[in-house]
């Protein structure tokens, strides 16, 4: 997660320390880099080592392509997950240079057309409300890549959460929890934390709470608390988020004039319309 705003929830020192003490738990790093890792070594091989993580969040994948022989450079801006990825690199005997930049600053602090790959996952774009802002980032992510380098960034599917919002409100009904709309993705693969909407903002924006889920144990037994994931204030922890429509964020890719783009759901060729996640390749010509 990266590029808090500061009119947003999101930048709310309370919920994003909450969020960042849930965040590899919600997560689960070994599961997920089980699950990427044959993805990152083909582009890896193919476009080169010298990466940038442009929100590096709790570091899966700056960590996972540094121990892969990657040159890497972990960037994130919110201050409490810095402090999750620092651990997570200590954890793991890495020392990498991190940056606190804004995707706004990033070509004003980082040298031009000097990486051969950049990432911005985990649905990080989602945390820009707005067309001008969401454009800006992506011009100055291809300022860094070399030319015939990659940006991979990826996109939650929003649409069947968004047809279960627009359901339930044509019903008159509450937005409230019914099922998990976060887990069983290939980026949040934790299995007692789920993410929700909770409200339609004017502006367009969801906001979610995220909720503990039963876990049974071998016993089949409840295990750990139940409910509203809740910050030091007992308030639920929320998070605000732009809800892309299906592809849009390669529309955005094709506005930027990448050369290309290539498109994979859940990390497989192809464009699936039941896929949690979408994964962009855009190369610079």
């Amino acid at each position: 997660m990266s590029q808090l705003s500061s009119a947003s929830v999101n930048y709310q020192p309370e919920h994003a320390k909450a969020r960042a003490d849930f965040w590899p738990e919600f997560v689960d790093a070994q599961k997920r880099w089980q699950i990427e890792e044959s993805f990152w070594r083909g582009l890896v091989d193919q476009y080169g080592i010298r990466v940038l993580d442009t929100c590096s969040g709790a570091g899966v994948e700056a960590i996972g392509l540094s121990q892969m022989g990657c040159d890497v450079t972990a960037n994130e801006e919110d201050p409490f997950l810095r402090d999750v990825l620092q651990v997570n690199l200590d954890d793991s005997n890495l020392v990498l240079p991190v940056t606190d930049l804004k995707w706004k600053n990033l070509a004003e602090n980082l040298p031009e057309e000097s990486f051969d790959m950049l990432l911005c996952v985990g649905n990080s774009l989602t945390y820009l409300f707005t067309r001008e802002d969401q454009l800006l980032a992506l011009h100055n992510f291809k300022r860094l890549l070399k030319k015939g380098g990659v940006l991979v960034l990826d996109e939650r599917n929003y649409m069947p959460i968004k047809r279960r919002v627009e359901e339930t409100l044509a019903k008159g009904k509450p937005l409230e929890y019914t099922s998990s709309c976060g887990n069983g993705s290939p980026m949040y693969c934790g299995e007692t934390i789920v993410a929700y909407p909770v409200q339609v903002n004017e502006s367009g924006t969801y906001t979610f709470h995220y909720k503990r889920i039963p876990k049974l144990d071998s016993a089949q037994e409840i295990r750990g608390q139940v409910g509203d994931v809740l910050t030091e204030n007992r308030e639920p922890v929320a998070v605000e988020m732009y809800p892309f429509s299906v592809l849009e964020v390669g529309g955005l890719l094709q506005q930027v004039e990448f050369e290309r783009v290539a498109t994979f759901s859940d990390l497989e060729p192809g464009i699936s319309r039941s896929a949690h996640f979408y994964q962009h390749l855009a190369i610079k010509g």
